[in-house]
């Protein structure tokens, strides 16, 4: 029905969709299926159409077109998987009518009559006995009602409706709000795009109306423009290289495309394969949907999240480079004095004196204070400022007075009880 809007617009502009019971009907307005025997079956075109694989109108392979139908498989499945399925097609002279039954094995005769109004219906119900389902329940009704969304915001020249009630979702701008509050858009004759913010990348695309849940190349053509021109404007402006997926990962893409002969993976359509170069239509990113994208939430999301890698890689480094000071014996520290108590360590003060002459004067002063300990320093110590994490854990003398206090390189530490009980970082 779409493809017949597509092909003539200016006589197709609405499709109505209805669910009742186990029963589904698709009608439309458009030219209807020519009343005519077919030269090669020997049957009328509709019950070709609608019966034989390949019989579709979309194989001429010389013409540009931007249509659902790919291979004529589609409806003659939707024929063969339901109890029944009715066909009434007028081309503005006759009505075609014929009914299938029992999967297709079983045709009614064609009924002919005169009648003036264009318009092609088709009523199924589905077998469920094959599907093993009791029949529609309301998450099958939901989805069918989500097609029908998708199907109007990606065709606004045509007036779709369900169960008799109008969707108003008329334009692809207005369906990405239904997902989001603060989002980016463009539009052109072939492309809208859109972006939001996500928690992990996510993608809610189209090619020519239908859904490409998996996403395919036209969501990689587009992201990519997207992210390359969001990573060169953070490292101008913010002076961070943050990688492509990094950025990818804060984003979720709305696409709706119009490509002439798409290519998919399989007969569902959900991954679109055609290379850019067959698409004859093109999208590059403007400079102003740069220019608003990089003022909302996304981009400082996206340099928070940079932060926290980088913090976690610098935390796993200085690990790296600790390894081993966390189990280094204090005792077997050159020329360190421990305090001599055992049981209240939280009491003990090390004193870090300048050379061995002080570290003895500390000792000596102590008398029987069990709380003091010392350790002389080699002359005036590194100055850890702008230093590299590696240059600092390399210094001897840093590692000597991590392992006597007791610190782990990257590890959060509590201390021991203050004497108040309390206790303290």
């Amino acid at each position: 029905a779409i493809d017949g809007g597509r092909r003539a617009p200016d006589v197709l502009d609405t499709i109505r969709v209805d669910i009742e019971d186990d029963t589904i009907s698709i009608a439309d307005n458009g030219r209807g299926i020519p009343v005519e025997i077919h030269s090669e079956t020997g049957k009328y075109i509709a019950e070709t159409v609608f019966t034989n694989m390949r019989a579709g109108s979309n194989f001429d392979d010389d013409a540009d077109q931007s249509l659902i139908g790919t291979n004529g498989i589609g409806s003659v499945l939707v024929c063969i998987l339901s109890t029944s399925f009715k066909i009434e097609s007028c081309d503005g002279k006759k009505r075609f009518r014929q009914e299938f039954t029992n999967g297709m094995r079983e045709r009614g005769e064609p009924k002919i009559d005169l009648h003036a109004k264009n318009h092609t219906k088709i009523t199924f119900t589905p077998d469920y006995e094959f599907f093993k389902l009791p029949g529609l329940d309301e998450d099958h009704k939901q989805r069918m009602i989500k097609r029908v969304v998708d199907a109007a915001a990606t065709n606004p020249n045509i007036k779709f409706y369900i169960n008799g009630n109008r969707i108003m979702t008329r334009t692809f701008d207005e369906y990405i709000s239904m997902y989001a509050d603060e989002y980016v858009f463009d539009d052109t004759q072939d492309w809208k795009v859109g972006i939001s913010a996500s928690d992990g990348f996510e993608q809610i695309s189209f090619v020519n109306s239908v859904e490409t849940y998996q996403g395919g190349t036209h969501v990689t053509y587009a992201i990519n423009q997207i992210v390359d021109s969001v990573r060169a404007f953070i490292k101008k402006k913010h002076k961070v290289d943050v990688l492509p997926g990094d950025i990818r990962g804060h984003m979720r893409i709305y696409i709706a495309a119009n490509i002439n002969r798409p290519r998919f993976s399989s007969q569902t359509k959900e991954n679109m394969i055609s290379p850019a170069g067959e698409w004859k239509t093109s999208w590059t990113v403007p400079d102003k949907f740069i220019q608003k994208l990089v003022k909302t939430n996304i981009i400082q999301s996206i340099l928070d999240w940079a932060a926290a890698k980088q913090n976690a890689a610098d935390m796993a480094e200085i690990r790296k480079l600790g390894k081993g000071i966390d189990k280094a014996d204090p005792r077997k520290v050159p020329k360190f004095s421990d305090a001599m108590e055992r049981t209240d360590r939280h009491k003990c003060v090390v004193f870090l004196a300048e050379g061995d002459s002080a570290a003895k004067s500390v000792q000596g002063g102590r008398g029987n204070n069990p709380y003091i300990g010392s350790f002389p320093l080699k002359g005036k110590p590194l100055s850890v400022r702008d230093k590299d994490v590696k240059q600092v854990m390399e210094n001897k003398e840093i590692q000597n007075i991590l392992t006597i206090i007791g610190l782990k390189p990257g590890v959060k530490v509590t201390s021991s009880p203050a004497p108040d009980g309390e206790w303290v970082e």
